[in-house]
């Protein structure tokens, strides 16, 4: 949750980066390096959240199927800040848009958490 409200303010402090509110392209620069550190933080956190929420059992493929749903949504999300810049002329509500996908998503943390399965009982002999 803390790594995707971080993401959401870098996010939002790219808005103002980009109108030069910030000091131009060196703030520009450290808030893409955060960026970019926050987002391999949240690539080293996937494997224990799959494990938790799935088990150890069939790992290999539900990582596997984590991992590219992670590359299909980047690269989905690329692309509709793209059509969204050429249809509005900046990035400025793609920025918006991303911020509150992150903090939707940091909300979701806190509702679900990792089933617990419960194995049954059996009276030994």
């Amino acid at each position: 949750m803390i790594f995707l409200l971080l993401q959401a303010i870098m996010v939002l402090l790219l808005i103002q980066a980009q109108n030069g509110a910030l000091g131009g392209a060196a703030a520009l620069a450290i808030i893409a390096a955060l960026v970019g550190a926050n987002y391999g933080s949240n690539l080293s956190l996937f494997p224990s959240v799959t494990k938790d929420y799935y088990g150890l059992k069939h790992f290999g493929v539900n990582y596997g199927l984590i991992f590219t749903a992670w590359g299909v949504g980047g690269f989905m999300l690329a692309m509709l800040a793209g059509w969204v810049k050429d249809w509005q002329g900046d990035f400025t509500y793609s920025y918006y848009a991303s911020a509150a996908l992150l903090i939707i998503a940091a909300v979701v943390t806190l509702i679900i958490k990792a089933p617990h399965h419960h194995e049954p009982v059996t009276a030994e002999a």
